[in-house]
């Protein structure tokens, strides 16, 4: 089962169907050290505001492994300063948002010059007829009006927490650019509640000024909203996150008026009661991302738990290091006048459940951090898991890739911070189907239905012992009645599901006929691993997603 690294790409299929891109781009140059491998098929190029020539490429990696935006400029780069820097601000289908800032320096002052804003556009580079190459797109700048009465003034800086892109086609009024300020109401003890938009769409930047529609008694929580993270969510809306309490929607391609409607809606966690929140703590955590081809959301949630089944941090000799991942999926009924919105829970991961895996073996056992759900198929999240640092030694992280649905990994890789494969620690991620347009074939679009890739360990170091954890190790000192032998007979498993607290009749046999067709064991051992307050929603999200299995193409219950 073990192979040697390779270069993450897809395995005689083309270029992957989407990719996880790194925020930084590689500055390529000869005299410049960088581990990235750019593709020419993917190159593009244009003049920069200040006439040089601006190329950028792509490095396109299968996940869980990093993609990266590789980069050339012919501005003379001066030692001191280093070349101009490139970041991804945004990405949206075949296109993504690029940022350049060109510096000089002033006595021993570093000052930034010029930030340019480039489109970058795959298109169908390689399905469309006849064959076109990608492009680059110089964007027109916006300046701010205080700044325009300056002698050198600077346009206004986007900032990839807050800026989404959206295009739905080649026209140019199908590009939408927005920036999103959230202000208040317009009254000093009034709550945060009106949207400022900087938007792009038809060549030109607007302001725009929306009221945020919100449900009855959301008015306090919407006042410390910040955003963390923006995703487009189908071709024509937008979604900016605030990981602590909820997310904003908006409908950027609205022509019924010239107004936006911007709406509120809370995530399915509790909301700090302050804004106090340990925002860089979240954002390591909790994450909202697309599924399903772009078209879903859906939240992941890593918390710590006690080994009572307590979500929180503890320091319960019990519990050292152990965790529980939760997802949501949002469904979102009616349209954007009188839209209703509410969160499922679909999954329910337990560390127990993960370190008892034979593919885990040799991974750390500690909360997996920043993930990533894929693209193709919303059970499917890929995870980063560092190592401790040790002094003298590169930072080395794995990266897995785990099916919350069948409880298996997909994929395991361990990398230090030195290979290109390794996305750049804490810095944000942006999920694409960039890579997709330089496939000459499809399969005409994205389903649940893409086969699974079958278990790929990257590491010439991997662990071939036994990992298998033993129930007692996680031992809940508040539940000593918990079984740790093994239940064989139907008359146990139905005393095991009486014990459980608030578990109706129905759930019960459900539950009992579930267990019951457990011919290996594991879906009884990963229930006794969990402390009892857990057994409840593990087993009803269990029974969900087997039954969700069970129902034939094309007559899904949702």
């Amino acid at each position: 089962m073990e192979t040697q690294p390779t270069d993450g790409r897809g395995a005689g299929a083309g270029y992957p169907r989407w990719v996880i891109l790194d925020h930084e781009a590689e500055y390529l140059h000869v005299n410049h050290p960088c581990s990235a491998a750019a593709d020419a098929k993917t190159e593009a190029a244009t003049l920069s505001s200040g006439g040089h020539t601006v190329r950028v490429s792509l490095d396109l990696r299968a996940p869980p492994a990093a993609s990266r935006v590789c980069y050339t400029c012919s501005v003379p780069v001066d030692p001191a300063l280093g070349p101009p820097y490139m970041s991804v601000a945004a990405a949206h289908g075949d296109s993504l948002l690029v940022l350049v800032s060109f510096s000089y320096q002033e006595g021993y002052e570093h000052h930034t010059d010029t930030i340019d804003k480039y489109l970058y556009n795959a298109g169908a580079a390689a399905a469309a007829d006849p064959p076109r190459p990608p492009s680059l797109v110089h964007l027109p700048a916006y300046y701010n009006g205080e700044e325009t009465t300056l002698p050198s003034p600077l346009p206004h800086d986007l900032d990839e927490k807050t800026t989404g892109l959206l295009r739905r086609g080649e026209a140019e009024a199908d590009l939408v650019v927005a920036d999103l300020i959230v202000k208040d109401g317009g009254e000093a003890d009034a709550p945060k509640k009106e949207a400022e938009l900087l938007v792009l769409r038809s060549g030109e930047w607007s302001v725009v000024r929306a009221p945020i529609v919100h449900d009855d008694g959301k008015a306090e929580e919407l006042s410390f909203w910040e955003t963390d993270m923006v995703v487009p969510v189908g071709d024509r809306r937008l979604c900016w996150v605030d990981l602590c309490r909820g997310i904003i929607l908006c409908d950027m391609f609205d022509d019924g008026d010239e107004t936006l409607r911007p709406r509120y809606f809370s995530l399915p966690i509790e909301p700090p009661a302050d804004d106090r929140d340990r925002r860089r703590c979240q954002m390591s955590k909790r994450r909202v991302c697309v599924t399903n081809g772009g078209t879903v959301l859906k939240l992941v949630d890593v918390s710590p738990r006690c080994c009572c089944g307590r979500r929180g941090a503890t320091q319960c000799d019990h519990s050292s290091g152990v965790f529980v991942i939760n997802t949501w999926t949002l469904h979102m009924d009616g349209d954007d006048d009188d839209m209703a919105a509410y969160w499922t829970m679909d999954a329910m991961v337990d560390a127990t459940e993960l370190w008892s895996l034979d593919a885990y073996a040799g991974v750390p056992r500690i909360n997996p951090q920043f993930p990533i759900v894929s693209m193709d198929d919303p059970d499917i999240i890929c995870f980063q898991v560092p190592e401790e640092h040790k002094i003298g030694r590169k930072m080395q992280s794995w990266y897995i890739m785990l099916d919350t649905s069948s409880k298996t990994l997909m994929s395991v890789c361990r990398l230090d911070e030195s290979s290109s494969l390794q996305l750049s620690y804490g810095y944000a991620y942006f999920v694409s189907t960039v890579s997709h347009c330089f496939n000459s074939s499809d399969d005409g679009g994205f389903n649940n239905d893409v086969t699974k890739p079958a278990l790929m360990i990257i590491d010439d170091k991997v662990a071939t012992k036994n990992n298998i954890i033993a129930n007692d190790s996680l031992q809940s000192s508040c539940e000593s009645s918990a079984k740790n032998s093994k239940v064989n007979s139907p008359k146990e498993i139905l005393a095991l599901l009486q014990e459980i607290p608030e578990l109706s009749r129905d759930d019960l046999l459900r539950a009992y006929s579930f267990l019951c067709y457990d011919n290996n064991g594991r879906r009884l051992s990963s229930l006794l691993g969990l402390p009892m307050s857990l057994r409840k929603p593990w087993l009803l999200m269990e029974i969900k997603a087997s039954e969700a299995c069970s129902v034939p193409d094309g007559k899904s219950g949702t």
